[in-house]
Protein backbone atom coordinates (compact mmCIF):
# COMPACT_ATOMS: atom_id res chain seq x y z
CA UNK A 1 0.00 0.00 0.00
CA UNK A 2 3.07 2.12 0.63
CA UNK A 3 3.70 1.77 -2.89
CA UNK A 4 0.51 3.45 -4.40
CA UNK A 5 0.26 6.23 -1.56
CA UNK A 6 3.91 7.35 -2.38
CA UNK A 7 2.39 8.08 -6.49
CA UNK A 8 -1.29 9.34 -4.88
CA UNK A 9 0.71 11.74 -2.58
CA UNK A 10 2.79 12.88 -5.53
CA UNK A 11 -0.49 13.15 -7.67
CA UNK A 12 -2.02 15.54 -4.98
CA UNK A 13 1.21 17.94 -4.28
CA UNK A 14 1.89 18.05 -8.12
CA UNK A 15 -2.40 19.31 -8.03
CA UNK A 16 -1.84 21.37 -5.01
CA UNK A 17 1.22 23.03 -6.86
CA UNK A 18 -1.11 23.43 -10.49
CA UNK A 19 -3.82 24.81 -8.40
CA UNK A 20 -1.59 27.43 -7.12
CA UNK A 21 -0.19 28.14 -10.01
CA UNK A 22 -3.52 28.45 -11.56
CA UNK A 23 -4.78 30.50 -8.56
CA UNK A 24 -1.61 33.00 -8.70
CA UNK A 25 -1.99 32.75 -12.05
CA UNK A 26 -5.49 34.19 -12.31
CA UNK A 27 -4.61 37.09 -9.42
CA UNK A 28 -1.65 37.93 -11.33
CA UNK A 29 -4.46 38.24 -14.37
CA UNK A 30 -6.62 39.95 -12.70
CA UNK A 31 -4.28 42.45 -11.28
CA UNK A 32 -2.85 43.59 -14.56
CA UNK A 33 -6.70 43.68 -15.70
CA UNK A 34 -7.18 46.57 -12.55
CA UNK A 35 -4.18 48.38 -13.42
CA UNK A 36 -5.27 48.40 -17.32
CA UNK A 37 -8.65 49.45 -16.40
CA UNK A 38 -7.18 52.02 -13.73
CA UNK A 39 -4.56 53.48 -16.31
CA UNK A 40 -7.46 53.81 -18.43
CA UNK A 41 -9.73 55.76 -16.64
CA UNK A 42 -6.65 57.93 -15.82
CA UNK A 43 -5.81 58.38 -19.57
CA UNK A 44 -9.67 59.13 -20.05
CA UNK A 45 -10.09 61.39 -17.95
CA UNK A 46 -6.73 63.34 -19.01
CA UNK A 47 -8.27 63.01 -22.58
CA UNK A 48 -11.15 64.39 -21.50
CA UNK A 49 -9.80 67.32 -19.38
CA UNK A 50 -7.44 68.45 -22.50
CA UNK A 51 -10.99 68.09 -24.90
CA UNK A 52 -12.55 70.04 -22.87
CA UNK A 53 -9.64 72.99 -22.51
CA UNK A 54 -9.41 72.89 -25.85
CA UNK A 55 -13.26 73.16 -26.54
CA UNK A 56 -13.38 76.24 -23.96
CA UNK A 57 -10.60 77.43 -25.56
CA UNK A 58 -12.29 77.46 -28.76
CA UNK A 59 -15.52 78.60 -27.90
CA UNK A 60 -13.69 81.75 -26.20
CA UNK A 61 -11.95 82.77 -29.41
CA UNK A 62 -15.32 82.01 -31.71
CA UNK A 63 -17.03 84.52 -28.89
CA UNK A 64 -14.33 86.81 -28.66
CA UNK A 65 -14.34 87.24 -32.74
CA UNK A 66 -17.51 87.51 -32.81
CA UNK A 67 -18.30 90.17 -30.05
CA UNK A 68 -15.19 92.08 -32.13
CA UNK A 69 -16.99 91.41 -35.42
CA UNK A 70 -20.68 92.24 -33.80
CA UNK A 71 -18.81 95.38 -32.77
CA UNK A 72 -17.33 96.51 -36.05
CA UNK A 73 -20.77 95.94 -37.67
CA UNK A 74 -22.51 97.73 -34.89
CA UNK A 75 -20.03 101.12 -35.94
CA UNK A 76 -20.14 100.52 -39.54
CA UNK A 77 -24.35 100.88 -39.01
CA UNK A 78 -23.88 103.55 -36.63
CA UNK A 79 -21.81 105.53 -38.98
CA UNK A 80 -24.40 104.72 -42.61
CA UNK A 81 -27.48 105.74 -40.16
CA UNK A 82 -25.38 108.52 -39.18
CA UNK A 83 -24.62 110.36 -43.02
CA UNK A 84 -28.32 108.81 -43.95
CA UNK A 85 -29.44 110.71 -40.96
CA UNK A 86 -27.72 113.75 -42.09
CA UNK A 87 -28.08 114.17 -45.33
CA UNK A 88 -32.33 113.96 -44.51
CA UNK A 89 -31.75 116.08 -42.28
CA UNK A 90 -29.83 118.28 -44.87
CA UNK A 91 -32.78 117.49 -47.66
CA UNK A 92 -35.25 118.29 -45.14
CA UNK A 93 -34.13 121.69 -44.42
CA UNK A 94 -33.71 122.51 -48.23
CA UNK A 95 -37.41 121.26 -48.52
CA UNK A 96 -38.50 123.39 -45.19
CA UNK A 97 -36.42 126.68 -47.18
CA UNK A 98 -38.39 125.56 -50.56
CA UNK A 99 -41.60 125.57 -48.78
CA UNK A 100 -41.18 128.89 -46.54
CA UNK A 101 -39.84 130.48 -49.68
CA UNK A 102 -43.52 129.23 -51.23
CA UNK A 103 -45.86 130.15 -48.81
CA UNK A 104 -44.49 133.63 -47.85
CA UNK A 105 -44.76 134.36 -51.28
CA UNK A 106 -48.40 133.53 -51.50
CA UNK A 107 -49.07 135.13 -48.28
CA UNK A 108 -47.53 138.00 -50.21
CA UNK A 109 -50.06 137.94 -53.10
CA UNK A 110 -52.86 137.74 -50.16
CA UNK A 111 -51.19 140.86 -48.66
CA UNK A 112 -51.53 142.25 -52.44
CA UNK A 113 -55.10 141.04 -52.77
CA UNK A 114 -56.19 142.45 -49.16
CA UNK A 115 -54.70 145.88 -50.38
CA UNK A 116 -56.49 145.64 -53.81
CA UNK A 117 -59.73 144.91 -51.91
CA UNK A 118 -59.50 147.15 -49.23
CA UNK A 119 -62.49 149.31 -49.97
CA UNK A 120 -66.26 148.04 -51.30
CA UNK A 121 -65.66 149.80 -54.76
CA UNK A 122 -61.93 147.78 -55.36
CA UNK A 123 -64.22 144.52 -54.04
CA UNK A 124 -66.47 145.05 -56.70
CA UNK A 125 -64.32 145.71 -59.17
CA UNK A 126 -62.55 142.40 -58.65
CA UNK A 127 -65.24 140.43 -58.76
CA UNK A 128 -66.52 141.74 -61.81
CA UNK A 129 -62.81 141.62 -63.68
CA UNK A 130 -63.17 138.31 -62.40
CA UNK A 131 -66.15 136.93 -63.66
CA UNK A 132 -65.41 138.67 -67.14
CA UNK A 133 -62.28 136.44 -66.61
CA UNK A 134 -64.20 133.23 -65.98
CA UNK A 135 -67.62 134.27 -68.42
CA UNK A 136 -66.20 132.18 -71.20
CA UNK A 137 -65.45 129.03 -68.96
CA UNK A 138 -68.89 129.76 -67.34
CA UNK A 139 -70.77 129.43 -70.84
CA UNK A 140 -69.26 126.15 -71.89
CA UNK A 141 -70.04 124.72 -68.70
CA UNK A 142 -73.22 125.82 -68.89
CA UNK A 143 -73.96 124.23 -71.93
CA UNK A 144 -72.25 121.13 -71.05
CA UNK A 145 -74.62 120.79 -68.43
CA UNK A 146 -77.78 121.57 -70.35
CA UNK A 147 -76.85 119.09 -72.76
CA UNK A 148 -75.88 116.85 -70.32
CA UNK A 149 -80.18 117.38 -68.98
CA UNK A 150 -81.10 116.87 -72.37
CA UNK A 151 -79.45 113.44 -72.86
CA UNK A 152 -80.85 112.45 -69.24
CA UNK A 153 -84.06 113.56 -70.26
CA UNK A 154 -84.39 111.68 -73.38
CA UNK A 155 -83.09 108.76 -72.09
CA UNK A 156 -85.95 108.82 -69.54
Amino acid sequence: MSFLALPAIFLLVILTIFMGIVNMWMILKQKISDKLFTRDIKINTSITAEITKIKNEINTKIGNELSTRDIKIANELSAHLSEINTTFTVELGRINNDLNNKLTAEIGNFKTRDVMLATPQKRKKYWKDLITLKKPAIMILDSALKKIRSDLDSQI
